[in-house]
């Protein structure tokens, strides 16, 4: 009977550790959910940021990166529909278009350059109209 217990309590001990994961481990965007549902906006930028934490930490290992979906989504940025409609104003489209030229200079020798310089963009968009994930987005800078 003691050795039946004791397995059982190894058991439960092995199966709770398992489960413990590591909060720094990046999400996909897809398996975050929102209760309140999502914007196709709010959808587009956490798309971004799962593809801009993919590149940068490729960035920092030296090693080829592949733009093609980043790219996509920095375009799909200025068309993507919002919550609010009023944050639409023409400081966000020129945010927009600066994120977007980062993203497509990234290809140059310059590229860590421009990642941070389009970090510091969704920075400063975000100071302009959504305040929230800014801690988030500024974690993604590469330390050079």
């Amino acid at each position: 009977m003691t050795r039946i217990s004791l397995f059982f309590l190894l058991a439960i001990a092995f199966i709770a550790c398992q489960e413990v994961q590591d909060a720094r481990v990046f999400k996909h965007p897809d398996e975050i959910v929102n209760p309140n549902g999502d914007s196709e906006l709010a959808i587009t930028m956490r798309n971004i940021h799962f593809e801009a934490n993919k590149i940068g930490r490729a960035l920092e290992a030296g090693e080829e990166v592949n733009l093609d979906s980043l790219k996509i989504l920095a375009v799909k940025l200025s068309t993507s529909i919002p919550t609010d409609s009023n944050v639409l104003d023409e400081a966000y489209y020129s945010f927009s278009s600066r994120l977007e030229s980062h993203v497509n200079k990234m290809e140059s020798e310059e590229a860590v350059v421009e990642f941070n310089s389009m970090v510091k963009t969704c920075v400063a968009c975000h100071k302009n109209t959504c305040p929230g994930p800014i801690k988030k987005i500024q974690a993604l800078k590469i330390k050079s």
